[in-house]
């Protein structure tokens, strides 16, 4: 078994690392490639089971580690693996004193992808420093003291590797929060997920070790505040939350927890399309019809034939029936459905609707995530149900009805910012939005101006817009003077993201001379416009 680079030259000093997938770590001796005489190869004996496998480089090195997930070795198995060159992200991570920070964990998530990247060596030493091999891209970047540490852990939400890249980092001292979590009999709840939320601006800490571990403990860290801190079970057990309120941390606590069961009732029932016939993979969902707040349910998809038996908690609740991201019908909510027995619901049929695919980029051009959007019917003011739309990334799914709407993104809790509402978009064809969040003048009725990219430039630019109705379009590119330079007259364009480029030259095809130019876009009767800066 073979290690190598992209050139096909053999990798000395790589770690092997094997994880029994669901038992931990496995040992295995002799597990690195040779360094004295580098041939690449490594030899390891494990019993027949399925694995997760490490590639770690030496620290330092410009080669990225690799990670396969799910490998079953039943028998003697070759794996080859070539390593591939990064870009260097290092630094130095100390504590508010001013002292390193030691064995902290530096982890990048893609913010195209929301995927967590295999970093080898991604651990800060005795000096605090730290040094990763990743690939280009942009990331959401975190730092994760170990359990138990009284450091607070921190994240940076936007970071872009196009370079090797220094990022040093100071991590707060703060209260250790230690939690153990039981249920009624007395027995440790696994994986149960810890939020900690400030009071006072109900802004969610960030708090690595959220999940608890086989004894139904965990230790966080935050900063002396007043918190809700909310204890839910893990997916699919018949165990209630529990929330403590106002609870004023201000040094080291330890906080016991008793989850209380469920009482739920059985509700069935079918799901049909329009021609009657069963659908399949239909989530059934529950909220509170007083609070809104989401409901466990156990057992909550239909399967063959639309068919569904469903454990809801008793009490008055919405049902929420819920078609996959990639479907085209449209989710339905039967509200205020009183469950005080086993409850047969009346067969609920979905229809299919036009999908609405909404991108949001904040004003810097950064994806926005866990932005919320909602879209209300303006024929008749009701709010549609498009359980898919709040922003992984950047983007989210919308199903609705066909007709005309109005379009409202409103970021998550403790994030500034205005709601931004889009009137009269049209929705009668499956389309693509992009919304873009910023500075006021940015959205002008039925379309959105985006800055163009690259700015400044020197050879072409891209000049973004976004139509949120039909419309009769142009574009056109004045000169600081005011003197018209080069038009485009785009005729009738359906509602859409559009990205026209303009290659730095007026209309008689001469190349312009460097200076602030200003595009502006027409488009039903309204304008907006933006400046440039061409450089040659």
């Amino acid at each position: 078994m073979l290690i190598s680079d992209e050139l096909g030259a053999p990798v000395g000093g790589v770690d092997v690392d094997v994880d029994s997938v669901g038992a931990g770590r496995v040992y295995t001796p002799d597990d690195d490639t040779d360094t004295l005489i580098v041939t690449g190869v490594y030899r390891i004996v494990v019993p027949p089971h399925l694995y997760r496998i490490r590639f770690d480089p030496l620290a330092g090195s410009r080669l990225r580690g690799v990670e396969i997930n799910a490998v079953t070795i039943q028998n003697d198995t070759t794996i080859n693996v070539t390593l591939s060159p990064g870009l260097l992200v290092s630094g130095l991570i100390l504590d508010d004193l001013g002292a390193p920070a030691v064995k902290i964990e530096v982890s990048l998530r893609s913010l195209i992808t929301g995927e967590k990247i295999f970093l080898s060596r991604n651990k800060s030493d005795t000096l605090g420093a730290y040094s990763v091999a990743a690939s280009p891209g942009q990331f959401r970047m975190e730092f994760l003291p170990p359990l138990g540490s009284p450091l607070v852990g921190s994240f940076m939400d936007s970071v872009t590797i196009s370079s090797d890249t220094v990022i040093n980092t100071v991590l707060r001292a703060g209260n250790r929060i230690s939690v153990e979590v039981k249920d009624e009999n007395g027995a440790p709840v696994v994986r149960a997920d810890l939020d900690i939320t400030i009071e006072s601006t109900r802004v969610r800490r960030f708090i690595p070790h959220d999940k608890t571990d086989i004894n139904g403990r965990t230790t966080v860290a935050v900063p002396s505040d007043i918190y809700e801190i909310r204890i839910d079970p893990p997916p699919g057990t018949l165990l209630d939350q529990d929330v403590l309120r106002n609870v004023n941390i201000t040094s080291d606590t330890t906080i016991f927890v008793t989850l209380p069961p469920l009482n739920r009732v059985n509700v069935s029932g079918r799901v049909i399309d329009a021609g009657g016939n069963g659908l399949a993979n239909i989530a059934i969902g529950a909220e509170s019809t007083a609070t809104g707040d989401v409901i466990k349910v156990k057992s909550g998809r239909t399967g063959a034939g639309g068919f569904y038996i469903a454990g809801v908690p008793f009490g008055l609740v919405n049902l929420l029936f819920i078609p996959p991201v990639t479907s085209r019908y449209v989710a339905t909510k039967l509200s205020g459905v009183s469950l005080l027995s086993d409850t047969t619901v009346a067969t609920v049929t979905l229809n299919p609707g036009i999908i609405a695919t909404i991108q949001v980029i904040k004003q810097n051009g950064v994806p926005a995530r866990r932005y919320g959007i909602s879209l209300t019917d303006e024929s008749t003011g009701a709010a549609a149900f498009t359980p898919h739309s709040t922003t992984t990334i950047a983007t989210g799914i919308a199903v609705v009805p066909p007709g005309v709407y109005t379009i409202s993104v409103t970021p998550p809790s403790g994030v500034s910012g205005s709601t931004t509402t889009i009137s009269g978009a049209m929705l009668f064809n499956d389309t693509s939005f992009t919304i873009f969040l910023g500075t006021p003048g940015q959205t002008a009725g039925g379309f959105a101006l985006q800055q163009n990219y690259p700015n400044p430039f020197n050879g072409s630019t891209r000049l973004p817009y976004t139509l949120f109705k039909d419309s009769q379009v142009s574009l056109v590119i004045y000169d600081v003077l005011g003197r018209r330079v080069r038009s485009y007259r785009f005729g009738f364009q359906s509602a859409g993201y559009y990205n026209p480029l303009w290659d730095g030259r007026s209309d008689d095809g001469s190349r312009v001379a460097s200076g602030i130019y200003l595009f502006q876009i027409s488009a039903n009767g309204e304008s907006a416009s933006k400046t440039m800066l061409f450089l040659q």
